[in-house]
């Protein structure tokens, strides 16, 4: 359909501000994605690492795993880890009603379940106090303190926009769509780059 409809492809090229003004385009619709959250830690002084989200897969994560985040990559992390045989925690700021809050209400369901079927538990509305050696101390909402064993730490935790490019683009009429605007989901994301498509 893009070969048809005569659209130009380009890859294998950096977009940056300069690029995108030196092509003087109408219309500039930026879908680059989130950029990584952050771990919040108020204080580190033991021997757990972070290990961000798209390394997980391939990290020495060791046996004792600490997932942090609650969005549907935190919880696909935490499955996939799980059915490896580690034993899995998970760990997010957001409150309990906002668990899997990415997915279906069927898929949250599903996910949930089969999660605490397996033994993984997680500690909503926390943050994590400390990292230990081996160990990490969280408290809760209500200030109670909880010590995780701990090899590792994912960095799941909720994206955040990326809009920069928009700042420096010359163009009149500019759009950011899915994650870059307003992470959440491929259905949202979706949905948007149909309404901007339509509306130009």
């Amino acid at each position: 359909q893009l070969e048809i409809n005569g659209v130009e492809v380009v890859t294998k090229k950096e977009v940056d501000a300069e690029f995108i003004n030196s092509e003087n385009p109408d219309v500039l619709i930026l879908a680059v994605g989130g950029l990584p959250g952050e771990v919040d830690v108020e204080k580190s002084g033991g021997n757990v690492p972070i290990i961000e989200y798209d390394q997980f897969m391939g990290a020495d994560t060791g046996e004792n795993v600490v997932v942090y985040g609650s969005n549907a990559q935190a919880f696909d992390c935490a499955l996939w880890l799980t059915v490896r045989k580690k034993k899995v925690t998970i760990v997010t700021p957001n409150p309990n009603e906002e668990l899997d809050k990415q997915q279906s209400h069927h898929a949250h369901r599903f996910m949930t379940t089969a999660l605490y079927a397996l033994g993984v538990k997680v500690y909503p509305s926390s943050k994590i106090k400390e990292i230990g050696d081996k160990q990490i101390t969280i408290v809760n909402d209500q200030g109670v303190e909880i010590v995780i064993p701990a090899d590792s730490i994912i960095n799941s935790a909720d994206l955040l926009p990326n809009k920069s490019l928009l700042e420096g683009a010359k163009v009149k009429e500019k759009y950011a769509i899915g994650d870059c605007n307003e992470p959440f989901n491929i259905a949202l994301a979706i949905r948007a780059g149909n309404d901007v498509g339509r509306a130009i």
